[in-house]
């Protein structure tokens, strides 16, 4: 039996590929408009010439001169359109540095459109400098430039043969498939290729038995002497394809679909037939070489987008899915895009509309169906979704076929990890199922018009009609995310009227139409170019409009007459939180569009921790804000809930230390912190929990910031911006004959209490001595304790001026008082090892081993024998060892001693009260 080889001599298959490549160059030129035609003609020129007046010039130096490239009439004739001087000298062009250039991809096949792209392979001579490859490549770049001035998308891959075969590839890029798919590419090269000017690939001359021989049948024709490699480009072989290859390129096909779904499905699918097949089929570019070595040369069996798909149709028969079959030939109709219903058999006069009928005649399909595709940008929106949900339904289908291959072949990393990641979060921006996501249909389903009429209705969910129709184009829970899915997948425009039904109640179509407007700012962010950083870090919000909304109660006249307080948070005489409800759209990093309710009395709490843990999580500012309420009391609610927002950004995200933030509402209090890297929020019922945690231990110095309406009627929004670290500062405020205390210690914990005020001295001399010598405590303690200072203040507070006035204290608190004596605590752990007390009065020392409890009557008798008259006024201890009752190492700050002075001065004062 003789071979292909033996039958055929070089010469032969040369022109038969030759002349299929002629062949499908016409059919390509055919399709192209003027534009396109014009480019394609005079490209290979713009390479052989350094013209100054052509696209894409340089300079003289700048590697040129296509090997054995003749400029036929056509190309002159372009080139002196374009440059009416041009003058064409074959013979003086001398050298070749471009080996080859080749047109990739759909053209001249029945895939190719008036608009299709220019992916060129540029593939120049060994041995150029990187000057020389930098300038070659800066041309291409210009005459891309040039090309998307005629409104031509044209890329170029500037390469050389042996870089592709080494598998020396660019990265993930726009037009390129990166670390993906390497084989693969090679396989729809040789099949779909145009050889524009140059060598032909080797690979032409290798018999498609004999593929799996290639290196030595490559070695034994140059030997021979059949074929010269200076005349051919050795791209290599497509013998074998890597298992790991179908991985990355359904990944990558997948990443496609976003824009080119029908396109990206027949691959996909292609790619899991591949993976299915491994090892048992052929790839589709050898059975184009073996049909022309086999001189069956017709354009339509050899059309790469007919063979494509005739493998994909014996794989579904195969598999007996009659169903997916149905839809990969929508989607190959879909992608074709020539409305065969405009055309009657007698009308179709072009290759590729006789090509698709001759295929829909073979599957059956009648006028109805052609109809319905080609009328798909007046399809009801529903439809649209359906045929979203089939197209995911099919990428999932796919995708987990694909895992479930490369489980079984252990093929996990057949990506580089980064690029996978990439690809897996765009997926998953488009095409994921998530709580609260606003669904975003893919542009290239989604070819409705606008509708000018829709009505909104409201009964178990918010309902998006027409108003002649029953059924609902979109349901939801929330009004917000009605309108912004509208208009997000532009079913409404400009001059789209909405009716609202009665069920809509009180909300009324100006408020709709503003509502939009507030929209389309957030909407704008869509149209924003993302990065490959975006896709590969994690999905973080950017931009945020808040909807704020008022508590469902109207508030009457008599009501808001009650009192002059206008903060909306604790409004009126009953301070009545206005700010009930806050509904949340944003848009991501990854383009994803989200709605986020929150309602009840936390609902400010809750949504903006939620909004600038997000931006804390993933390290970004906060997010663009904007802020819109329709509401009575609206620009109320909106200045109010902005100023809570831009204080909170500015405090828990830039700032370098960790602050707690004090927030008012309805005279409760909310105190919001980060901890271990998120927002935590607290809720106090009332002021006295409030201060208690306030006065709690820190583990690093934590200033407190007040919002604008929270503690309004005390001395704390003075005393705050006095507070310093490392400092220990105590302020008292007299009123009716009692003194309020606050302390604020080196660790900003806030220690507060009340007392009975006689002067000054009085008040302050007993903590002024019990400071002092915790100090030296702490001192001995620490080394860096010894920068820290106490400061004594006075709290003032001046009506005229209706302010606090805070005066330090300089009156004299080192003087002899000659009715002090030293009352001294030791704390220490008893037998269940909770912390007690010995405690010295002057020179008598109370052990709680002997006195137990009763210690505090024990030494509460003694004081009142050293005082005259036994006077009953308040005992203060001055002074407290806690070095046996703490842990070992443990800090001990200020605030700390003195929650135990306290304990200590509540169980004796209360013992000397009830003293005999």
């Amino acid at each position: 039996m003789q071979t292909a080889q033996q039958t055929s001599s070089h010469r032969d298959i040369r022109q038969r590929f030759l002349h299929l490549n002629e062949v499908r160059i016409g059919r390509a030129r055919h399709v192209m408009g003027g534009k396109h035609q014009r480019a394609f003609d005079i490209l290979p020129l713009l390479f052989h010439l350094n013209h100054s007046q052509l696209p894409g010039f340089i300079d003289n130096l700048t590697p040129c001169g296509v090997y054995q490239f003749s400029a036929n009439d056509i190309a002159v004739k372009r080139a002196k359109q374009v440059a009416p001087s041009f003058q064409f000298n074959a013979q003086q062009q001398t050298q070749s540095d471009i080996d080859a250039i080749y047109l990739m991809g759909s053209s001249g096949s029945v895939a190719h459109s008036r608009q299709s792209d220019f992916d060129i392979w540029l593939c120049h001579r060994p041995g150029l400098s990187e000057q020389q490859i930098e300038a070659l490549q800066n041309k291409a770049n210009r005459i891309t430039k040039w090309a998307d001035q005629q409104g031509i998308d044209m890329y170029f891959f500037v390469m050389t043969a042996e870089q592709f075969r080494d598998n020396q590839r660019p990265g993930l890029s726009g037009e390129d498939c990166g670390s993906t798919q390497h084989k693969l590419l090679l396989d729809e090269f040789y099949r779909t290729a145009l050889l524009l000017a140059g060598k032909p690939p080797l690979w032409w001359f290798i018999p498609p038995e004999r593929e799996a021989d290639y290196d030595h049948i490559r070695e034994a024709l140059t030997q021979d002497g059949q074929l010269q490699t200076a005349d051919v480009l050795d791209f290599g072989s497509v013998a074998t394809i890597p298992f790991s290859e179908y991985i990355g390129a359904g990944v990558w096909q997948m990443y496609k679909s976003i824009d080119s779904p029908y396109k990206s499905m027949i691959k996909i699918l292609l790619t899991e037939t591949y993976a299915s097949q491994h090892g048992s089929s052929e790839p589709l570019s050898m059975g184009f070489k073996t049909l022309i070595y086999q001189n069956q040369l017709h354009p339509d069996e050899l059309d790469p987008y007919v063979m494509m798909y005739r493998r994909l149709e014996r794989y579904l028969l195969t598999e007996g899915n009659r169903e997916r079959l149905d839809f990969i030939r929508r989607c190959f109709y879909t992608k074709i895009g020539i409305p065969l219903s405009q055309f009657n058999r007698e009308s179709i006069n072009h290759w590729r509309q006789q090509l698709l009928r001759n295929l829909i005649e073979q599957w059956g399909w009648g006028d109805y169906q052609l109809m319905e595709l080609d009328e798909r940008h007046n399809r009801h929106v529903d439809r649209v979704i359906e045929e979203q949900n089939l197209l995911v339904k099919e990428l999932n289908h796919s995708y987990d076929l694909l895992c479930q291959l490369a489980e079984q072949r252990n093929a996990h990393n057949a990506i580089d990890e980064r690029e996978f990641a990439i690809l897996g979060h765009k997926l998953q921006a488009w095409f994921e199922y998530r709580p609260n996501k606003i669904s975003i249909l893919s542009h290239a389903i989604n070819q409705c018009e606008h509708v000018d009429k829709l009505l909104i209705r409201h009964h178990a969910h918010w309902d998006l009609m027409r108003p002649e129709q029953e059924k609902p184009i979109y349901s939801c829970d929330s009004l917000y995310q009605l309108l912004c899915w509208a208009e997000a997948n532009h079913l409404a425009n400009h001059l789209t009227q909405f009716y609202l039904d009665r069920s809509c109640g009180d909300i009324s179509p100006q408020d709709v139409q503003i509502l939009r407007r507030q929209m389309k700012g957030i909407l704008a962010f869509l149209d924003e170019e993302t990065s490959d950083d975006d896709f590969a870090a994690e999905e973080s919000m950017r931009a945020a409009l808040f909807i704020i909304e008022s508590h469902n109660e109207v508030l009457t006249d008599d009501k808001m007459l009650v009192s002059d307080r206008n903060d909306v948070l604790k409004f009126g005489g009953a301070s009545n939180n206005l700010l009930h409800e806050i509904n949340i759209i944003s848009c991501s990093s990854w383009h994803g569009l989200y709605h986020f309710h929150f309602d009840g009395d936390a609902s400010v709490i809750e949504s903006l921790c939620f909004v600038l843990n997000n931006s804390i999580r993933h390290q970004q500012p906060a997010p663009k804000a904007v802020f819109f309420s329709s509401a009575n009391h609206g620009t109320a609610l909106v200045k109010r809930y902005q100023a809570i927002y831009e204080q909170l950004s500015d405090i828990l995200i830039r700032a370098e230390q960790t602050p707690r933030f004090i927030l008012e509402i309805e005279q409760e209090y909310y105190l919001l912190e980060k901890d271990h890297g998120e927002i935590q929020w607290r809720h106090f019922p009332n002021r006295s929990k409030l201060f208690n945690h306030l006065g709690q231990e820190r583990r690093e110095y934590s200033p407190i910031e007040l919002d604008n309406g929270a503690l309004r009627d005390t001395p704390l929004p003075a005393l705050l911006p006095i507070f310093r670290p490392d400092h220990v500062q105590v302020f008292y405020q007299v009123n009716a004959g009692m003194a309020a205390i606050y302390l604020d210690d080196e660790m900003g914990s806030l220690y507060t209490y009340y007392t009975q005020y006689h002067n000054p001295q009085a008040l302050m001399q007993p903590l002024y001595r019990f400071l002092k010598n915790i100090r030296l405590r702490q001192r001995h303690q620490s080394p860096l304790d010894d920068n820290k200072h106490v400061y004594f203040y006075e709290i003032q507070f001046h009506r005229k001026i209706n302010r606090y006035i805070i005066d330090p204290l300089h009156a004299d608190m080192d003087i002899e008082d000659r009715h002090h004596f030293e009352v001294q605590a030791h704390a220490i752990r008893n037998g269940q090892r909770e912390v007690v007390y010995d405690i010295t009065c002057g020179q008598r020392e109370f052990l709680y081993k002997e006195w137990g409890e009763g210690i505090y009557v024990e030494v509460a008798s003694y004081i009142l024998q050293q005082r005259s008259n036994r006077e009953r006024y308040p005992c203060y201890l001055t002074d407290i060892d806690l070095s046996d009752g703490i842990p070992e190492g443990a800090r001990l700050q200020t605030i700390t001693y003195l929650q135990h002075k306290q304990k200590i001065e509540r169980l004796l004062n209360q013992a000397l009260k009830s003293s005999d």
